[in-house]
């Protein structure tokens, strides 16, 4: 084969062998190397498509939250219990009054009162029982009892004793206090004044000590009365319990 320029024009000048090698056999390489070509061209085409922008890629997008966004929780409400019905707060137990067991308990011991004037009862002992003072509008325990008489009517010791004090109280008025056997004291207020008995006078049951007033002004507004408390070892006890009816 040679190659001749004419002109600038490149002519391929090939050799009688030559031509009739490729009219031979040529025609089956060239198809080979024809259909080879197609199939690599097609492989390329096919992975140009692939990587090119034509595939479409499916991006699950999810939606985005504020990074200072703050997610609350679901609260699970507290477990309502049933109310109780509102108890009232129970009053105090006070302490009980020691009471004699019985009068003739203490008329063993050769002590029995008698009252201190016949009268008609007013207010009644009340031990640790708050009662309404009319005089002082208040409610307050009385710690004797009240015996009415009129004015000037003569009050009697109950008991043989000896005259411990007398003296003229705050609240109670004018007052006359008697010990006796058995660690009894007996206490007369809302005397008249005037002083019938002293101190340290032993007195016999009925002896005259005062008669009624209205000395006492915590129950001024009270009738005429002798106010009468018996202790046994300094504690009030009903006076009731020492004496018969008045």
């Amino acid at each position: 084969m040679e190659i001749i320029t004419t002109g600038g024009v490149f002519i391929l000048k090939m050799n009688n062998k030559l031509i009739k090698l490729i009219t031979n056999r040529g025609f089956y390489i060239l198809l080979i190397i024809a259909v080879g070509i197609v199939g690599i061209s097609g492989y390329v085409a096919n992975l140009k498509n692939k990587f090119s922008g034509n595939t479409v890629l499916s991006v699950v997008s999810e939606p985005l939250q504020p990074k200072d966004q703050k997610v609350e929780k679901p609260i699970t409400p507290l477990e309502v219990l049933p109310e109780q019905p509102h108890q009232p707060p129970q009053p105090p137990v006070p302490d009980p009054t020691p009471v004699v067991a019985s009068v003739q308990a203490e008329w063993d011991l050769g002590i029995q009162l008698m009252p201190p004037l016949q009268g008609e009862f007013g207010t009644t002992f009340s031990g640790d029982e708050l009662l309404y003072s009319k005089t002082m509008c208040d409610w307050r325990v009385h710690k004797g009892i009240d015996i009415r008489a009129d004015v000037g009517t003569p009050v009697k010791a109950a008991a043989d004793g000896i005259v411990t004090e007398v003296y003229t109280d705050a609240m109670m008025g004018f007052t006359v206090k008697i010990l006796h056997e058995g660690g009894i004291e007996t206490l007369y207020s809302n005397l008249q004044t005037g002083q019938l008995v002293e101190e340290q006078t032993d007195l016999n049951k009925g002896d005259v000590i005062g008669g009624v007033g209205t000395t006492a002004i915590c129950e001024i507004n009270e009738p005429p009365h002798l106010h009468f408390e018996v202790k046994q070892d300094g504690q009030h006890v009903d006076p009731l319990e020492y004496i018969g009816g008045i």
